[in-house]
């Protein structure tokens, strides 16, 4: 059963340079310990906890997502488990600006969600 919430959320950004400015995301996360973890998923949107967006992307721990619109984004991850029992999301991590009541901007770098 899926119980461990992934606790380290790690998050890079850099400006692409294209005819519309796009992002380009590099998210990392912990291994969840469980062993009957089959698979994680991302997710991200433009509303703290109200994603819009997510991929499955089997047991890789770190993603690249490119082509992403250029404002504010937030992501999380989840474990899934063969029975399709999902974890609660991860801490959230962030780019784009500050978020009022939340450290930030994350903009740049690495950033270590806890």
């Amino acid at each position: 059963m899926v119980r461990h919430r992934i606790t380290k959320l790690l998050i890079g950004l850099a400006l692409c340079i294209l005819p519309v400015k796009a992002l380009e995301v590099r998210l990392a996360w912990e291994t969840n310990a469980e062993p009957d973890v089959v698979g994680y998923r991302v997710y991200w949107g433009s509303a703290s906890r109200a994603y819009s967006d997510w991929i499955d992307v089997g047991k890789l721990t770190k993603l690249t997502l490119t082509n992403l619109p250029n404002h504010r984004l937030f992501f999380a991850v989840t474990a899934w488990n063969g029975a399709g029992l999902e974890s609660d999301y991860s801490n959230e991590v962030w780019v784009g600006g500050p978020v009022p009541g939340l450290p930030g901007p994350h903009r740049g770098g690495m950033v270590t969600a806890m």
